[in-house]
C-alpha cells in the first residue's frame, strides 16, 4: 500500500496506462498538448513535386520537422513557405506567437543581405537568450523567446537544420511539454574512423553501427565529412556522435559519446 506508481512529468506508456486501469483509474491529469508551429525560408525554395527553375531547390526541413514532431504531446502546424522578404517574415513571426508556445523557423538565420530573421525578431520585440551556438554543424542556430512563445532558429541547410532540431529543439519542447527527463541519453562507443576537428565548438557526426569490439561496445563509422547541406549521412546514419568543444581529433578505437536516434 502507499506505493508511488508513476509521477508527473513521466509519459504515459502503454504498460504506464495498463497499470492505472489495473488500479482502477480511468481518467489521470496531463499537461496540455505543447502547440509548435514551423515555417521555413527562402526564396528559392519549392515545394516537392513543383518544377524547379534555375537556382530553386526543395523545401526538405518542414518534412523533417512535422516527421520528428510527429509525437502526441505535440499539436505541430505546417505555417508553410515564406519569400526572403523582411515585412513577411516579421508579420509571420507575430501571428505564429499569438497562437502558438513553440515558433519554429529554418533559413535566413545567417548575416547575409537575403537573411532577415534576426531584424523580423528585433522588430517583433524578441529576447534572444542565445544568438548562435558553439556547435557544429548549426552555428546559425538561435534560441530565444517572441512574446510568450518560445522561438527555435534552426539554419537553412538540412543536415544543421536536423542536428539543431534534435539536439537543441527537442530537449526545449519537452521541458515545455512537462517531461522530467529533457535531454537525450548517450551511450559509450567505439570509433572506427579517424577525424580531425577544430576546438572552441562541440561537433555531431551521424554515424552507422559496424559490429562490436571484444568487449562488446559498439563500433560507430562517420558517414560523411561534415556537409552541413548534405541530407544522405542523417538519413542513413544510427545516431550521432558527440565531440566535446576541448577534443581535437578522434581515432580507432577511442572512447566517443553515441547518441541512437529515437522518438522524442
Amino acid at each position: 500500500m502507499g506505493r508511488m506508481v508513476t509521477q508527473k512529468g513521466c509519459r504515459v506508456t502503454p504498460h504506464i496506462a495498463a497499470l492505472l486501469a489495473a488500479l482502477g483509474l480511468d481518467k489521470v491529469g496531463v499537461f496540455p498538448k505543447v502547440k509548435v508551429a514551423m515555417f521555413v525560408t527562402g526564396s528559392e525554395l519549392r515545394r516537392p513535386r513543383v518544377p524547379l527553375a534555375a537556382g530553386q531547390i526543395y523545401d526538405s526541413n518542414s518534412f523533417m520537422a512535422a516527421a520528428t514532431l510527429n509525437n502526441p504531446c505535440i499539436d505541430f502546424t505546417d505555417l508553410g513557405h515564406l519569400p526572403d522578404d523582411f515585412t513577411a517574415i516579421t508579420a509571420g513571426l507575430r501571428t505564429a506567437a499569438l497562437e502558438h508556445d513553440v515558433i519554429i523557423t529554418s533559413g535566413a538565420m545567417s548575416h547575409g543581405a537575403a537573411d532577415h530573421m534576426r531584424e523580423a525578431l528585433k522588430a517583433n520585440g524578441a529576447q534572444l537568450s542565445v544568438p548562435q551556438i558553439a556547435m557544429r554543424p548549426g552555428k546559425p542556430a538561435t534560441f530565444g523567446r517572441v512574446g510568450r512563445a518560445l522561438f527555435i532558429g534552426l539554419p537553412g541547410n538540412p543536415m544543421a537544420a536536423a542536428v539543431a532540431l534534435q539536439q537543441i529543439a527537442l530537449p526545449a519542447i519537452r521541458l515545455t511539454a512537462g517531461f522530467k527527463t529533457t535531454t537525450s541519453t548517450w551511450f559509450p562507443a567505439v570509433a572506427g574512423f579517424d577525424h580531425e576537428k577544430r576546438t572552441g565548438r562541440t561537433e555531431f557526426i551521424p554515424v552507422s553501427l559496424s559490429g562490436r569490439d571484444q568487449s562488446g561496445q559498439p563500433v560507430l563509422q562517420m558517414l560523411g565529412r561534415g556537409s552541413s547541406g548534405s541530407l544522405l549521412p542523417m538519413a542513413t546514419a544510427a545516431g550521432l556522435v558527440r565531440l566535446s568543444a576541448e577534443r581535437e581529433k578522434v581515432a580507432p578505437g577511442d572512447l566517443v559519446r553515441f547518441e541512437p536516434f529515437q522518438d522524442m
